[in-house]
């Protein structure tokens, strides 16, 4: 869940970064081409609830992390640090499961000091993620509110 948050950080930043090139260029079927992969894209058959597969290519999530680095240039590094954690023929995945039942190997005073500091790291990732996300939310509606309102009054 942790890695998934930073994840959707960088998605959230990746469109506020398009929406912001858009903006500046006013290249909008370029920014729409890029948001139809982003909603709409697939790397494997998916069934549409409305009929039929996907046949946009989505984003690499890759990508999404490195378009963090305006803001945070050591994004790709906590990204890793938070794959280490679920991938399951990683190491730290086998430290993880070490812990066993509470307090099971947390008794072991070196265990417990790196415990912590991985649980201090992965939640600090978690909150630079939340934090992120808001951000980036509030910035991408604030360009993009006079665009849906300037759509809103051509329709009226």
């Amino acid at each position: 869940p942790a890695r998934l948050m930073y994840e959707l950080w960088g998605a959230t930043h990746f469109a506020r970064h398009t929406l912001s090139q858009m903006h500046d260029s006013g290249k909008v079927d370029k920014a729409l081409a890029i948001v139809q992969r982003l909603t709409l894209g697939a790397r494997s058959e998916v069934r549409l609830p409305w009929g039929g597969t996907a046949t946009e290519s989505s984003i690499h999530v890759m990508d999404f992390v490195r378009s963090l680095a305006d803001i945070y240039p050591q994004a790709e590094n906590t990204y890793d640090f938070l794959c280490e954690s679920c991938h399951p023929s990683y190491l730290r995945l086998t430290t993880w499961s070490l812990a066993g039942p509470p307090l099971y190997n947390w008794t072991n005073e070196k265990f417990r000091e790196h415990g912590h500091s991985l649980i201090d790291r992965t939640l600090q990732a978690v909150e630079q993620a939340l934090d992120g996300i808001a951000l980036d939310t509030t910035k991408t509606l604030e360009l993009a509110l006079p665009y849906i309102d300037a759509d809103r009054l051509r329709e009226s």
